[in-house]
């Protein structure tokens, strides 16, 4: 038997040991296989039901309905809906991944490109009235409800 330099305490031998096998409750656990592709699919699971349900990376279109319903938006009574204007929030509308806040926030827009603005003092057309209702309807189809 020679000394170890570096270790002054170990003996080393000629001799070839089998490492001791440790006690049942210091051996690593064995995971099965499955558990994590379950556990990155349950995360994307829930990742899918937050985006669909407008939690998270929220809709233009939704946003724009909630827009719309708190004042927030560019359309302003009386003023009417430059080409700019009209252009940015048909745009809004046609992002949209739902097809009927899709199709009748596009034609709100054009509705409103076309028609007298609302607040001028002058009466407004019934097709814009009863297009406004059925954007309404979209989206409250979607949650979005005008407390009015």
């Amino acid at each position: 038997m020679t000394l170890n330099p570096y270790h002054h305490r170990e003996w080393q031998t000629d001799a070839v040991f089998e490492a001791p096998t440790p006690p049942p409750h210091l051996r690593p656990v064995k995971r099965p296989r499955w558990l994590i592709p379950a556990a990155v699919l349950v995360l994307a699971g829930g990742l899918w039901v937050l985006h669909d349900k407008n939690v998270i990376f929220r809709d233009s279109g939704i946003q724009a309905c909630m827009d719309l319903r708190d004042g927030d938006s560019e359309i302003q009574p009386g003023e009417p809906l430059t080409e700019q204007g009209h252009r940015r929030l048909r745009e809004v509308f046609a992002g949209s991944r739902y097809a009927d806040i899709r199709e009748q926030g596009t034609r709100v827009a054009d509705m409103l490109r076309r028609s007298v603005p609302p607040g001028t003092g002058r009466d407004v057309p019934e097709p814009l009235i009863r297009q406004l209702d059925a954007f309404q309807a979209a989206c409250a189809h979607h949650g979005v409800v005008d407390p009015d």
